[in-house]
């Protein structure tokens, strides 16, 4: 899938290879989890819950009324399409985010008709309030919480929503003036430090530095781009060491200094399209599908290294277990490729060249 197909119309792109050496580990092919029969239909985000129930937020690519969630109870062998055309509640086709509070244990779906809630797994929805200043509900994506005070954010296509009871009642937490902005604005993907500092990735926008990254200490919202060669951004994750990552069109950054600054670490002319840090030293990004070579790549402290003969592109990413998901075009496990801790955990090279890596 094309991730910004909704919202950007962006397409990804992306062809790396470390100036380190690349890693020489060679990596099982991902098995596809996907049935053929549904293979039109993207995947936007990916929820791995509690119980170990795979939830997929989905975006058809030919017609409509394929459903915004599917939902899978045997490791991905059977999927349940969760759209029963509003009687379960769930009255939206397209589906952007979709999310586990870990306090309630209530998985929350952003649609392009807002937030929906359900608190039987998926069986039954129920649409949540609409924040202050919407007249009705906006398209809603990803969505990250703070740990220490609960507090759930989403981002919009003009802004940013906030929960504090889980997911029932939304308030604005940042309101971008989509009146003076162009077509295409959106929060892309949000993360929030240990220190409850929140990050978000945004695209789009007026022109200026009116997108880009921002940051907040929850007071004050900051866009944060000095060093940033592009601000069209698709991603950005944090780790506990307080390192942030941000993925953009143009390449994954790193800041370690609360994103007063930004470097370029590579992927060089490629969009970054999910990332997912396990720890410090492990750490995957997922490419969009005209990438030579696309897919997903994974950084285990020394160097970068492919997953495999890669899916289509990757749009998304979570963790399963000591494997990752990987959704573009279906739903592909990339089993035992979170390994053990070895020594201290370095930071990721600080460059790369481009080069193939794999035949083709």
């Amino acid at each position: 899938m094309k991730r910004l197909i909704i919202w950007a119309g962006a397409l990804f792109l992306l062809s790396i290879l470390p100036l380190v050496a690349l890693g020489q580990t060679t990596w099982s092919a991902p098995k596809n989890l996907w049935p053929d029969s549904l293979k039109s239909i993207g995947m936007w985000d990916l929820l791995v819950a509690e119980n170990g129930n795979i939830f997929v937020a989905t975006v058809a690519t030919q017609g409509i009324g394929v459903g915004p969630a599917y939902r899978s109870t045997d490791d991905g062998r059977t999927w349940v399409n969760l759209f029963k055309n509003g009687a379960n509640g769930l009255a939206s086709d397209i589906g952007f985010g979709v999310f586990q509070d870990p306090k309630t244990k209530a998985i929350l779906l952003g649609t392009w008709n807002g937030v929906f809630r359900s608190a039987d797994n998926g069986e039954t929805w129920r649409q949540s309030s609409a924040p202050f200043p919407y007249p009705k509900w906006k398209p809603v994506g990803r969505f990250a919480t703070d740990k220490k005070t609960g507090i759930i954010l989403a981002g919009t296509n003009d802004g940013i929503i906030a929960s504090r009871d889980g997911g029932n009642v939304w308030f604005t937490a940042f309101h971008y003036d989509s009146a003076t902005a162009t077509k295409g604005f959106a929060v892309m993907d949000i993360c929030v430090a240990p220190n409850g500092t929140v990050y978000a990735a945004t695209t789009g926008g007026a022109t200026g530095t009116h997108y880009g990254v921002l940051r907040s200490d929850g007071t004050v919202w900051e866009w944060k781009n000095n060093g940033l060669t592009n601000l069209s951004m698709y991603s950005v994750a944090c780790d506990d060491a307080g390192t942030v990552y941000a993925g953009s069109e143009d390449g994954l950054f790193r800041s370690t200094d609360n994103v007063e600054s930004w470097r370029k670490i590579g992927f060089e002319k490629n969009a970054i399209a999910d990332i997912l840090i396990v720890r410090p030293d492990l750490i995957f990004i997922a490419n969009g599908p005209n990438g030579a070579p696309p897919g997903v790549f994974r950084y285990d402290g020394l160097s970068w290294s492919q997953i495999g003969p890669p899916p289509a592109g990757g749009d998304c990413l979570a963790r399963i277990g000591n494997g990752i998901l990987i959704g573009a075009f279906g739903v592909y496990l990339a089993a035992d490729v979170i390994t053990a801790v070895e020594g201290p955990p370095p930071s990721p090279p600080a460059n790369f060249r481009l080069e193939q890596n794999f035949p083709n």
